[in-house]
């Protein structure tokens, strides 16, 4: 029990390990080549990939939102100082807590469960 729950461990740091590197690697990019190229869509892409498949719901989520509540259209530099700031942080947070529910709190549990399940059927006569 120790072994997984340091197994556990290892693996927390290690995802938080890389959604930071990815945050610090989006950023320094962006410093460097401006608000003109296109990396952020690499960025979300990064993202969804560390909470997948969670991230689909989260990326539906989004795009329901952005058509349902434009924000600030027709201002262009308002929605490009926002879109590019603001935006990016909230998809990295939203992905980020995405992930970590999910492969930290809800597939602990359901394997938890599947094992505690198959282990009462076979001891069952």
């Amino acid at each position: 029990m120790i072994m997984e729950k340091s197994k556990a461990t290892i693996f927390k740091v290690a995802w938080w390990c890389i959604n930071i590197f990815v945050l610090l690697g989006f950023i320094a990019y962006s410093v460097k080549d401006g608000i003109e190229m296109d990396h952020d869509i690499v960025f979300m892409c990064i993202c969804m990939a560390l909470s997948f498949p969670s991230s689909i719901l989260v990326q539906g989520v989004f795009f329901a939102l952005v058509s349902v509540f434009p924000i600030m259209e027709g201002r262009w530099w308002v929605s490009r100082v926002f879109s590019f700031g603001v935006e990016n942080a909230l998809i990295w947070v939203t992905f980020s807590t995405a992930g970590y529910f999910q492969w930290f709190v809800v597939v602990p549990r359901v394997v938890t469960w599947a094992r505690d399940k198959i282990h009462k059927s076979r001891s069952e006569p």
